[in-house]
C-alpha cells in the first residue's frame, strides 16, 4: 500500500510523529498523514523494545524480549517455548546465539514474562526498529498468556521527537531534513560505539535507547 505524506514536504521519519495521524481516505494511494498538534505534556514516555525470535518465518515465535526505559533502566527475559511452538532456524540461532536447549533450561513461561512486561509497558509508548516483526511476536507472546499486546511504534517516532526543538530552529524543510539526517547519523555512530548491536534483546533495545539519548542531549 502506498503512503503519501502531507507535512511541508519533510519525510515523517524526521518530524515529531506525535504530530502525524494516518487518515484512511480510501484512495488508491493509501493513507495520507496530516498534522495533529499534540501538547508535549500529553506524550507518554517511550519504552525501547527488542525481541529475538526463532526465525523470520510466519511460524516463528519470540524467544527473548528486552526493553529499556527513558532512564536507561532495562530488563531482558528468555522465553520458554510451549510445546506447540515448534519452529526453529539454525541460521537464526547462529545470529543470536541462543540455543533451544538454553530456552528449555533458562526460559520463563510466557505468562510470567508477559505479566512483568505489561507492568513496565503500562502508560508507555513502545518503539522498535522492526515494529512489524516485533508486533507480531509480541502479540503471539501475549496471546499465549491470554493478554492483549500493546501497540508497537517505529523507533523513528522517539528519535524524531528528540530532535523536535532542534528542527524547529529551521524554517526550510530541506534544512530540517539535512540537519535531521546529520544528527541521526552522529547519534547512531555514538550509539554503535557505546551500545553496539549484538542481536540480543537487551543490547539491541539499549542501542535504540542510546540513539534517542544522544539526540535528546542538550549539547548534542
Amino acid at each position: 500500500m502506498g503512503i503519501s505524506i502531507i507535512f511541508s514536504g519533510l519525510h515523517p521519519a524526521f518530524l515529531p510523529p506525535a504530530y502525524l495521524m494516518p487518515v484512511f481516505h480510501g484512495t488508491e494511494s493509501g493513507p495520507a498523514y496530516i498534522p495533529v498538534i499534540m501538547e508535549a505534556s500529553m506524550r507518554a514516555p517511550f519504552l525501547f523494545v527488542d525481541i529475538e525470535a526463532s526465525s523470520l518465518s510466519n511460524r516463528s515465535y519470540p524467544i527473548e524480549i528486552g526493553w529499556v526505559d527513558e532512564n536507561g533502566k532495562g530488563e531482558a527475559h528468555l522465553i520458554l517455548p510451549p510445546s506447540h511452538w515448534t519452529d526453529w532456524s539454525e541460521e537464526a540461532e547462529r545470529l543470536h546465539g541462543i540455543s533451544y536447549g538454553t530456552l528449555v533450561r533458562e526460559g520463563l513461561a510466557a505468562d510470567i514474562v508477559v505479566e512483568r512486561f505489561l507492568v513496565v509497558a503500562s502508560n508507555r509508548r513502545l518503539v522498535s526498529d522492526a515494529p512489524e516483526f516485533d508486533k507480531r511476536w509480541l502479540e503471539r507472546l501475549c496471546r499465549q498468556a491470554g493478554k492483549k499486546a500493546p501497540p508497537v511504534l517505529p523507533v523513528e517516532t522517539a528519535w524524531a521527537e528528540a530532535m523536535e526543538k532542534t528542527l524547529n530552529a529551521f524554517t526550510s524543510p530541506q534544512e530540517k531534513a539535512d540537519h535531521a539526517f546529520s544528527c541521526l547519523a552522529r547519534a547512531k555512530q555514538r550509539a554503535m560505539t557505546n551500545s553496539p548491536v549484538l542481536h540480543r534483546a537487551m543490547a539491541d533495545a539499549r542501542h535504540l535507547w542510546a540513539v534517542w539519548s544522544a539526540l535528546s542531549s542538550p549539547d548534542f
